[in-house]
């Protein structure tokens, strides 16, 4: 019982990470696999998005 317990904080933990980023809004754009423009890496990956290329697409 006390594995499941620790399990489930631990996904708790990594679920909260990730819905706690903070991204600017420096412009430094970068274009993702789907066709469009975001103003940095930090958006890029909050969109779930591949890295095509640096630069406005």
């Amino acid at each position: 019982m006390k594995f499941v317990f620790a399990i489930i904080f631990l996904m708790a933990i990594f679920i909260w990470n990730e819905a706690t980023a903070v991204c600017t809004t420096q412009w430094d754009p970068v274009c993702g696999k789907d066709g469009k423009t975001y103003s940095n890496l930090c958006w890029l990956n909050e969109a779930g998005v591949g890295l095509d290329h640096e630069g406005e697409c």
